[in-house]
Order: structure tokens, then sequence, then C-alpha cells
């Protein structure tokens, strides 16, 4: 490795005297995989400045900038550059201008290309720079000016050489290297063949695994592959930079294993007879073999076969015979390479889990899924059987048992779901995440740092190396503000207490995870804490739950009854305490475990996890066991030692029944509701079984109020209640000041009147000078099929989009529309402001397929149904709208197809019935005993209101009524009582535009 950063040795780290002189960009890199380690042991990119001429110049003032629109985006520090020297530059974005030591500016630069200056402490002139921009570049190969004043003006060079002269430089780089057989394994010889399309380049190979280079053996023809061996090559061609690098690793599998085969898939690491270690990533490959019909073998084509680094990992699980490895995925050029395996998201970072103190091998998975079934981020996980060759043929010796191939703990939109706060991230919100915290054994690289409360925690991802002091301080800010609030004498308070800093929930999930595994390494250790970019710290994801489930001898780990974490200090459990004392958490918490257990919790669901996991594992455990000799053994820290895999399993299964049932009984049981919720027409008789006082509403509010006393509109049940109309039922059990978790159940006796109508779905392009994209003109329209009016709150869409109408949304009379926006601004800006709109609404209608849930304000089912593109062609971005043929039909029609029709105009016809005709024609007026009678033909679903005024000129209109919308498109008909005044002036305005009925 190249030293951890590089000044030249002729720089001077202070200088006196205003010194001037044109420097230049010498050289840098834009995709740094491992040309220049910077001090925190990471490759960002870099940027090479030198002093050309005789005399050396002060940099105070000089800056950098990726943006020609910024020339000063970084500026150096005052440091002097003497004559003829050289400075690297990290452009890295933790911005580090300082008087010693590496710099680092506050931006990146793209690898596909892009702009680069260095400017004058005047912040005009430029004195160096890379315009309109530099070529795309590529991974480890520098690139500048070319020093000749004639021939192209930018140059790659054949290698990197931080602060000191250029290499040769060349226009291009020379193509690759192709093998006519993939890496992987095999059983007999055979002969490789390399070969390019680089005319007139020459190939070379190494089988060391070192990089070739020009001295390296030249091919000549086909390599005897008859042993394990690994294989690097690259093209070279005079007047070219030397083309990426190709390797492969192939192993071979002896004739004892040639046999193999496996319900699970095959994982095999090669480590070219390297030997692997704590700390250090050993370079070798990575193969996988998945089970085709049902079977993996050898001879199964490869799923993947890359480049991969491995080390042991872990703490006390270090001391096993069997060990859990880390495994980083590589491009040959050693960068990372994100890949998905065992079709879980693609990343580079995996995990290897060697189950072998938990005989069940299942503890750490079953956790997960539970995990994931509650609505919490989990790890993903799959079952394979592991070998891991260190000497040439791949033999029975080399065969390691079960392990669980894992996701590694990170953020990101397919793991954690926390998109990564960026050393570059200065101020809110772009500051605020995200970040991955862990409280566990730390050391110097998760950059430690204990809490006014005596919480030791660290950062898991981003690494500190990767951040700059901006935001490592913010986080910890952020943390101490958190402690402070949580502590102090409002810690109740919705605003000023702990609830404006975390999610309350999370910390209830992750509580109830804990203590129905009865983790003894949980709260204290392998505990991590998200906090997304704007959103509140939360609990999770969950970790290491090996010694869960009763597998431990210690902290009372055995014992299916007994809370785990009273055993615990302040400083091992953090926070869970003092938030206890809310009791509103604690009633949280309570209620949390209904929803689990009448759920994802419920014993028979979580034992046929068990059995589903013992069946996959039926045939490899019986491997397994065979390879480590552990059954009937104590190993630590086991509280239970069976004399086989089925009692490992029994003993499992027995634990999680009596653990489940345990803590059912300290939560006071909730209410039963009968009849089941659903549509009733008929009428509900209502029926609550409880053991004690039950309270109940039927409007979906809480029968407790904050504090724990009974709400106003609770009732006491003392017998059977007739429901008169659709309700929300929600009971409670209270005994003393205690109150059990809430039943809930939805009856609806009629169907809300409320419809979809329309659907803008796909909206077409709009011109090139629309300030919005055409997403931000999808709409759905409603409208009141029913005979009187509907109170919009309440109402929720789901589905693909999400929204839920709020009490501003107001009222919807018989027949009235109203339009949910994506984008309300560009709803007005095409359609005008002559309709009810609402919105935003959160994400967007699928262009393809979609599904629309519309609930009424008890929860009841209005619509249920999915829409496709291939229902009406003109709909999918060619302008039309969907309109909906009978909005007074079943409600079962709106999931077919011969329902829908495209709009008859291109934009569709939001806010009005689906008719190409104007909003009002055909109007005429009459005098009829004191009336003003008026008849005109109007649009369905449009509303209309008359105005009268006493005369010209500037009249002042005033409101005469309010015409309804009407159901369907056609004549209407209104009278108005005359005025004295022979000038009075009328006038019908459509749409409304007075006051809300």
């Amino acid at each position: 490795m190249r030293p951890v950063w590089i000044l030249s040795a002729l720089l001077l780290l202070a200088g006196t005297g205003s010194l001037s002189g044109q420097l230049v960009i010498s050289e840098f890199v834009a995709r740094n995989a491992a040309s220049l380690a910077d001090e925190d042991r990471s490759f960002p990119d870099w940027i090479e400045i030198h002093n050309p001429t005789g005399a050396p110049v002060d940099l105070s003032g000089w800056s950098l900038s990726n943006a020609p629109d910024d020339p000063g985006r970084w500026r150096f520090p005052g440091r002097t550059l003497e004559a003829g020297a050289y400075l690297v530059v990290f452009a890295s974005g933790k911005d580090r201008a300082r008087v010693a030591g590496p710099l680092h500016t506050n931006f990146k630069l793209p690898g596909a290309g892009g702009y680069l200056a260095l400017v004058q402490p005047d912040g005009v002139t430029i004195a160096s720079e890379f315009a309109p921009g530099y070529p795309e570049q590529f991974t480890d190969i520098s690139g500048g000016p070319n020093p000749e004043p004639v021939g192209p003006p930018f140059l790659y060079f054949d290698r990197p050489t931080p602060a000191a002269p250029n290499s040769q430089g060349w226009t291009e780089i020379a193509g690759g290297v192709e093998f006519s057989v993939p890496g992987g394994v095999f059983m007999d010889p055979f002969e490789l063949h390399l070969s390019s399309q680089e005319p007139g380049g020459t190939i070379r190979f190494t089988l060391d695994g070192s990089i070739p280079a020009v001295t390296s053996p030249e091919y000549d023809g086909p390599i005897q592959v008859d042993r394990t061996l690994r294989l690097r090559a690259r093209v070279f061609r005079e007047g070219r930079v030397p083309g990426p690098v190709a390797g492969a690793g192939y192993s071979r599998v002896s004739p004892s294993q040639q046999a193999f085969t496996s319900n699970l898939p095959i994982l095999l690491f090669e480590t070219h007879g390297q030997t692997i270690g704590e700390g250090t990533k050993v370079k070798g490959h990575l193969t996988i073999i998945e089970p085709g019909e049902g079977r993996a073998g050898w001879t199964n084509p490869v799923a993947i076969h890359v480049r991969a680094g491995i080390e042991i990992r872990g703490s006390s699980s270090t001391q096993f015979p069997k060990k859990s490895y880390g495994i980083e995925l590589n491009h040959e050029t050693g960068a990372d390479r994100a890949e998905s395996l065992l079709g879980m998201p693609a990343d580079a970072d995996w995990v290897l889990y060697a189950p072998y103190t938990d005989k069940s091998l299942i503890r750490d998975v079953l956790a997960y899924d539970l995990s994931r079934a509650i609505g919490r981020y989990a790890p993903r996980t799959r079952f394979v059987e592991v070998y891991v060759n260190r000497a040439d043929g791949v033999d029975g010796a080399d065969y390691q048992g079960v392990y669980v191939l894992i996701e590694k703990i990170k953020g990101g939109g397919h793991r954690a779901g926390v998109p990564e706060v960026e050393s570059t991230d200065f101020i809110e919100p772009a500051i605020t995440g995200g970040y991955i915290l862990k409280k566990d054994r730390l050391d110097p690289n998760d950059g430690p740092f204990t809490t006014p409360r005596g919480q030791d925690l660290g950062f898991e991802w981003p690494k500190p190396r990767f951040l700059g002091s901006a935001q490592l301080g913010w986080i910890q800010t952020y943390m101490r503000q958190f402690e402070g609030a949580l502590y102090g004498p409002q810690f109740r308070d919705p605003e000023a207490g702990y609830a404006a800093f975390i999610d309350a929930e999370a910390f209830v999930d992750h509580h109830w995870l804990v203590e129905v595994a009865k983790n003894i390494d949980g709260f204290r250790l392998s505990t991590f804490m998200t906090k997304a970019r704007g959103g509140p710290l939360a609990m999770g994801p969950i970790w290491d739950y090996n010694l869960s489930f009763g597998n431990a001898n210690y902290l009372d780990g055995w014992n299916a009854s007994g809370w785990y974490h009273p055993q615990l200090s302040d400083d091992s459990y953090p926070w869970y305490r003092r938030l206890f004392e809310d009791p509103e958490f604690s009633q949280r918490h309570t209620d949390r475990w209904a929803s689990l257990r009448t759920g994802a919790l419920a014993t028979d669901r979580v034992l046929a996890l068990v059995d589903g996991y013992t069946n996959l594992l039926a045939e490899a455990q019986d491997r397994n066991f065979k390879k480590w000799r552990i059954l009937n053994e104590y190993v630590w820290p086991n509280a239970f030692i069976g004399g086989s895999y089925e009692a490992e399993i029994g003993f499992l299964k027995e634990f999680i029944s009596n653990r489940l049932q345990w803590i059912d009984s300290t939560i006071l049981r909730w209410p039963e509701l009968d009849p089941a919720p659903g549509y009733h027409p008929d009428g509900v008789t209502l029926r609550i079984t409880a053991t004690g006082t039950v309270y109940y509403t039927l409007d979906g509010s809480d029968p407790r109020n904050p504090g724990g006393g009974v709400a106003a509109q609770a009732r006491r049940y003392s017998g059977p209640v007739s429901l008169e109309s659709n309700a929300r039922v929600v009971a409670r059990v209270r005994t003393g000041n205690r109150w059990s978790p809430p039943s809930h159940a939805t009856y609806a006796l009629t169907i809300p009147g409320l419809r979809i109508t329309e659907i803008m779905y796909h909206p077409p392009d709009p011109p090139p000078d629309d300030p919005f994209p055409a997403d931000d003109y999808e709409f759905v329209e409603f409208r009141n099929v029913g005979h009187e009016t509907l109170v919009l709150d309440g109402f929720r869409l789901s589905g693909g989009i999400s929204y839920a109408f709020p009490p501003a949304a107001g009222d919807l009379w018989p027949g009235e529309n109203v339009v949910l926006a994506k984008h309300p601004d560009a709803m007005r800006r095409r359609y005008g402001d002559g309709f009810r709109i609402l919105g935003p609404y959160s994400s967007r209608l699928g262009n393809a397929l979609d599904t629309l849930i519309l609930t009424g304000p008890f929860g009841e089912s209005v619509l249920d149904f999915a829409y496709s593109d291939r229902w009406q062609p003109a709909t999918d971005g060619r302008g039309h709208s969907l309109t909906h043929r009978d909005p007074s039909g079943p409600v079962t029609l709106w999931g077919d197809a011969s329902s829908w029709d495209q709009s008859t105009v291109e934009g569709g016809t939001p806010g009005r019935g689906d008719v190409p005709a104007p909003d009002l024609r055909d109007l005429a007026a009459r005098r009829e005993a004191g009336h003003l009678v008026l008849t005109f033909t109007a649009a369905a679903g449009q509303t209309f209101a008359v105005e009268s005024a006493p005369g010209l000129p500037a009249p002042a209109w005033t409101l005469v009524t309010n015409l309804p919308p009407a159901v369907t498109s056609g004549p209407i008909t209104v009278a108005v009582p005359l005025t004295e005044d022979p000038g009075s002036l009328y006038r019908v305005l459509t749409p409304r535009q007075m006051s809300p009925f």
C-alpha cells in the first residue's frame, strides 16, 4: 500500500511573504480504488498541483472548483508551494483546509467526466482548467494535461504518480481480454484461451495474483488448466495505456467431492493457498452454485464468480473452530463491486455467519424473519453449505458445514433504507442523515464517543473516516439534545420532550424483539440505531441473535419466564427505563403486544417458521454435525445440550411457546369482539367478551385518555349494542389504573358513496418550456354518487399512492366532483382553478399497473381495485385519462377493464363529467311569475352559481344562489326572484367561484 498521504518533500508547511507564480493541475484520479490512500485509510479521488516555476508560490486565496459557475468552491489554506514542488489534494468532500497535514476539498470528482479548475486568489483568473470538461475516467488510471504545445489537450497516464513527475501519457486506453472459459470450478483439465479485440495488442498474464506488467509473460497459446490457479491478464499496445485487468479463479474439485450435491446453494471461497486471518482480507475468489431443479452440484452452472476478500469476523465467536467471515466483493482493480447474491439486493459487503453455539442453526435467521414480519427491516439471509479451499483441490477437509449468508448492516435504499450522509453535507437538512450508530464492543475505527448519560456509541455507517468533523459533530450534538430532552423536566411533552427526537414505535418494536427472544446480548451489545435525513432516531436493525431463545446459561437466558431487561444496568439498557416512566410510552408498548400476538408473533406462525427451516436443513444439518461433532457436547454458553438435532429443535420450540405464553400472562387481556368486522348490510349487534370493565367507542377514537383516564366519548359496556350506522369500534379492558391493549373492528352497514371516476396515471410529456415534469400532472377524480352530502375528512386513498383527506377538504355534495392532484400548482397551470383541487399525494401512480384502495372514515372498504395500461392504450402516456363508465354502478366493477373508457378529450376532464362540451352552453332566460328562469346545458359533476348586480358600470355582484352539481350531463333550469330595479344584471358562474356550499 502507498503511504497514507503524500506531500512533496520540497513542500514547506508554512511560508512568508507575498509570493506569486503560475500553478497547474498536473494530474488527477477521478476513480480511485487503490492508487493512493488518505490518512483515514480510504481511497478518495485526488488532484495534484504542480509549481513549474523557479519561485515559491503562496497558496493563500487560491481555489479549486468542479463547477464553472463557482470558481471559489474550495480555497487553500496559508501554505507555500516551493519551486518545482508538487502537492496532492484529496477530492473527498471532507473539506479539510488546514495549515498542516493532508488537504481535502469539499467536493468530489465525477468519474464520467466533468469540469475541474485551479483559480488564482482574485477568484476570477483561471490558472489551469479542463474545459468544457475532462473525458470519462477509469479506475486507478490518472489523467492530466498534455505538456506538449501540440496534440490533444488531455492524456491518460500509464500509472499514477502522485507528488512526482507524470509517467508516459497516451490519448487512449487499450481494450480488454476475454477468457474462453469463465472462472469457477472444474473437474477435468482443459485448455484456456485468451483473446482480445485490440488490433496489434499483446496479452500478458500472471498466475500469482499480481497485476500484469510489461515484464509479465506474453500469452502465446492456450494455458493448460489442470490445477487450482488464479489468472490475471491485460492488453498492452504501443501508444496506449494498458487495458483493464481481467481475472478469474479456477478451483479443481477433487474426485472425492465431485458427486457432492445439496438442496442448499453451495458457496466456495478459494483462498489460493492463503491463510484467512482477522483484520486484513485475504484476496481470493467467491463462487456460488444455486440449486437447479432442486439440487446444487459442482456441474451446475455457476450463479456468480467474483474476485473477493475474506477475513474472520466476530468477537467472542472467534474462539470457535467454525469461523464466521466478512466478505467484500471486488473488481479486478480492487474497487468495491456490488453484486446480487442468491436473489438479495446487490452490494459489495456480506457476512458469512457460522452457527456453532446455536445447534438449531436457525436462531439468527428466525429473529430476522420476525423483525421483517412486524415491519422492521432486518438483514436478509440465505442458508448455504460452504467450502473454503486452501490448497490445490477442493476436498472433504474444505467442507465447513451450514452457514448463513447475511446482508451486512449498511444504509442505502436496499438495506436499512437510510440514505448516506455525505462529507459534503454541511447544513440542515442534508447533514441530519443518514447515520447508523451502534452500541457494541468498539474500536478506534468506529469513532467511539460517550453521551452525557454514559452511553458508549460508535459509527457503523458511514464509518467516521468517510465523514468530516461537521457531520461527526452534528450527530453527537443531536444525541446530547435527545438525552437532555429525555431526562429533562418536560420529557413527556410531545414537542419539548423525547418524542421530538425518536421514533417511539421503533423503540417499542426493538424492545419486544429483544424480550420475545430473550436475547442476552440485546440492548447492551450488537445494538444498532438509525437516523434518517430529517427523521428521528430509530432503534434497529436487530443483529446477532445466536444467544437467544433459550441458548444461554447466564443472565437467566435459559428461562422462558421473567423479563431480561431488569438484570441490566442503565449503561447497558439505553434510555428505556426513563422512557417507561412515561405512561404513554408504557401503554404504547402494551398496545403493540396485541397486534403482534394476533399477527406476526402468533404462536402457530412462529412455530411454522421453525418447522420450515428445520425441513430445509434436514439433509444439510447431518453433514454439518459430522463436520462439527458438537451434538450432546457443551459449547459455551449452552443451557440445553441435546443428543440430536431433533432434540435441539424441540427445545427451541418449547422455549418459544412458553415464552410467548408467559408474556401473555403479564399483559391485561384485550377484549374479544363479535361478530367479525366487515360489511353487514342487515345490521350488527355487537357483543364484547372480556374479564374486567370494558370501555368502548364507535368513532374509532381511543376510550383511554392520554394520562390513563376514561375518554369523554367512551361508553361502558353493559350488554349487546345494536349498531345503526357504520362504526369503528375500539374497546379496552380497564382494571384499576391498568388498560389492556385495544381491540378494534370496522362494521359497515352501508358503503359510502365516494367513487373514483377518472384517473390520469401516465400524463404525456409536457412541452419543453413547461416547468413541471410529466408525473406532476397525475390526478385522481372523485365523485359523490350518493344522495347525501359526504364529509371528506377521514377518507383515505392507499395502494400505489397515499393520501388522507384532511378536515379542510370540506363536504362533497351529491353529484359533485373533487380532484386529487399530484402537484396542485401543475394542475392549475394546465386546467385552471375552476374546480376543487386537493393534494399533493405521496409517491406516484404506476404507468403500467397499480392498485388503488379507498376506505371510509371508519376504515370501511369502499374501493379496492387495480388498473392496467392494457385497458385503454390511449391512456398510457398518449394524452387521455381513464374514465369510469358507470360511477353509480356496483363497486365490484371498478376492477373490470370493460367498466373503463379513455377520456373523450385529450388531457381528460378533471372536475366535470367526461364530455367534450364546454361547462355551460345553450344559455337562455325568460320572465315568469316574478322570477327570472334560466336554462342551460351543463356537464356532469359541475357546480354553478347565480349572481346579481344593480347595473353598469363596474357592477358589484351579489350571490343569489349556489346550484348543486348535475349527476349527468344535460339541461339545467333555475328560477331566481327578480328585483324591483329594471336595470339589474344577472350572471351564471361556471364553475362555482364563491364560498363552499
